[in-house]
């Protein structure tokens, strides 16, 4: 039975804010809606990892000396996927007078690159 919900499953509210501004002002195929949902688990745990580190200290003790908090570490990691899930959606920035359109998509592998001749000759000589 399809889901009479707009969103995809339970998201926290900056799942459900990233997946609400999105879904409702561009028209995503099967794949691309699958890296929002990742996106906005991304943006869920950041709040949830924000959450426990309030009060903690940013270093604590390792083994040996100091060490950053992990939750911390942690945070970097998710901030770091939230803007590479983000980015390859390859969402327009665009003001709001301007017409919403979608930018060039590339597709397939890319050509080998062009060899230089010179650097070709140098390797031929060493040998």
């Amino acid at each position: 039975m399809a889901s009479t919900s707009k969103y995809p499953e339970r998201f926290g509210s900056s799942g459900r804010e990233l997946w609400g501004e999105i879904d409702s002002k561009f028209s995503l195929n099967v794949p691309e809606k699958l890296v929002l949902k990742q996106a906005c688990r991304a943006a869920d745990r950041l709040d949830e990892i924000q959450a426990e580190m309030n009060g903690q200290a940013l270093v604590v003790q390792g083994k040996v000396q100091p060490v950053a908090n992990p939750l911390m570490v942690e945070f970097r990691l998710q901030a770091q996927l939230l803007t590479k899930l983000i980015a390859s959606l390859r969402i327009p920035d665009v003001a709001p007078e301007q017409p919403v359109s979608r930018p060039q998509r590339r597709g397939g592998a890319r050509g080998t690159y062009a060899t230089n001749p010179a650097a070709l000759a140098v390797v031929r000589d060493a040998q």
